[in-house]
């Protein structure tokens, strides 16, 4: 199994964040023991403000 994750910004550190919150969120999940699950930003925002 291979993951890549590859995200180019320019001065847009909003994006940043955002990646960071979803690289947290999937870590999370994962520890959680998930597999095979498909999420989106919006999965990711409702755990940060749920």
């Amino acid at each position: 199994v291979r993951f890549e994750f590859t995200h180019n910004i320019n001065g847009r550190d909003i994006y940043v964040e955002g990646t960071l919150d979803a690289i947290l969120f999937l870590s999370r999940r994962i520890a959680q023991g998930a597999r095979g699950n498909v999420y989106s930003m919006i999965d990711v925002l409702k755990e940060e403000h749920g």
